[in-house]
């Protein structure tokens, strides 16, 4: 199995309201570094508060690249990724998948094609969050959190796309460690099922509804037919 990791770095958390990518790191999965670039934003010209948090300056990024043309480095270094793992990976999917105008696109119009996606996050939080009453599940935690638990990520900067790819890279090895591997499968492999049959179940019931709407026009094709000839 190989597994690749990937962060970013953005003006914001939104990219329907014009988030932007500021920074992306793609590792491999022992955390060597195969991919990290800054990132030019094409409509931000401040994020104040996101800048509080991973300090990239606007000046940092000004003579960078936008990010339509890193998609191909970025493919680069993804190709040959069984698994692409993430901490809230869902996040950095949609931070790169998302147009200018706001619209979704499909992971896979520049995105590899990968077998499975697996949040680390959630992985973490599956197996050492704690019960959350208010939200009836496990708990996420701060990425810096999971890897000192684990004792990981010794020199790796947080809020830093490359070091964050890395954490997460070496919690997962951890959870791996552990014996989590089969189990991440598992729930993944089951994930899959469950969505199969979904879309099974979905396509049996337009079938069904297809079917009665052809049943009633018959009906009533034939109840306007039986009126016509009725009538001479």
């Amino acid at each position: 199995m190989a597994e690749h990791g990937i962060d970013t770095e953005t003006t914001g958390l939104d990219p329907e309201k014009g988030d932007e990518v500021l920074q992306v790191a793609v590792v491999d999965g022992n955390g060597r570094e195969l991919y990290c670039e800054y990132v030019r934003p094409e409509r931000r010209k401040r994020w104040n508060s996101a800048q509080r948090v991973h300090g990239i300056k606007p000046s940092m990024v000004m003579g960078c690249m936008p990010l339509s043309e890193h998609k191909a480095g970025i493919r680069e270094a993804l190709s040959g990724a069984d698994w692409l793992i993430g901490y809230n990976i869902a996040f950095d999917v949609r931070m790169l998948t998302t147009r200018k105008d706001g619209k979704d696109v499909r992971e896979d119009d520049w995105l590899p094609k990968h077998p499975r996606y697996v949040d680390v996050m959630r992985e973490y939080a599956r197996v050492h969050g704690e019960w959350s009453e208010k939200y009836r599940g496990n708990s996420f935690v701060k990425l810096a959190d999971a890897a000192k638990h684990f004792g990981v990520g010794k020199g790796c900067k947080a809020h830093d796309a490359l070091g964050d790819a890395r954490m997460a890279a070496e919690v997962f090895a951890a959870l791996l460690d552990e014996g989590e591997l089969a189990k991440v499968a598992r729930y993944h492999d089951e994930a899959e099922r469950m969505r199969e049959a979904e879309a099974r179940e979905r396509g049996r019931m337009i079938n069904i509804g297809c079917a009665v709407s052809a049943i009633l026009l018959l009906f009533l094709v034939i109840q306007g037919c039986r009126a016509m000839f009725s009538a001479f």
